[in-house]
C-alpha cells in the first residue's frame, strides 16, 4: 500500500521506471537512455579467449574477450591468502576505463613469486556490461 501511495504522490522520487536519463553533469543534465537496453538486458556477459601470461615475478598480464561491451578487472591473490580462508583474492587490479569486447590489464605489485608460499598466483577476472549484469571465470593459478 506504502508503493501505491508513493507513486501516486507527484514529484516523488523515482518519476520514472525505468529511468529515461543516464546520470550527466549532476545538475539534471544527463543523456537519454537507448531504448530497450536498459529494463530488457539481463543476459550475463560471456567470458572467452582468457590468456594468462607471467610477466616478471610481481605481475600478471590477463587478455580476454566478452560477447557484448563490457568493463572489467583481474582479481589475484598468492597461493597462501587463496587457501587461507573466506576472502581468498587481496589485490585488484583498476577497473578498466571504457566499454569494449577485447580486454587486457596487466595487474602489478604481486608478491614476489619466487619466495615460498607465493607460487602458485591465483586469478580472477570479472567483467559487468552496462546493464549491470556481471560474470566471472573460476580460479585460474598461475605458476612460474
Amino acid at each position: 500500500m506504502y508503493f501505491v501511495r508513493r507513486q501516486s504522490i507527484s514529484g516523488s522520487f523515482p518519476t520514472e521506471y525505468p529511468p529515461l536519463f543516464e546520470a550527466g553533469d549532476g545538475a539534471g543534465a544527463g543523456i537519454l537512455v537507448t531504448p530497450n537496453t536498459w529494463a530488457l538486458d539481463c543476459i550475463r556477459p560471456v567470458i572467452s579467449r582468457v590468456t594468462v601470461t607471467r610477466q616478471s615475478n610481481t605481475s600478471i598480464r590477463v587478455q580476454w574477450t566478452t560477447d557484448k561491451p563490457t568493463i572489467g578487472l583481474v582479481a589475484a591473490s598468492t597461493n597462501n591468502s587463496f587457501t587461507a580462508g573466506v576472502y581468498p583474492y587481496n589485490l585488484w587490479s583498476p577497473l578498466e576505463t571504457s566499454f569494449s569486447t577485447s580486454h587486457d590489464i596487466t595487474i602489478m605489485g604481486l608478491p614476489d613469486a619466487t619466495q615460498s608460499g607465493n607460487n602458485p598466483t591465483h586469478i580472477n577476472v570479472v567483467s559487468k556490461d552496462k546493464a549491470d549484469n556481471w560474470n566471472c571465470i573460476s580460479d585460474v593459478a598461475v605458476g612460474l
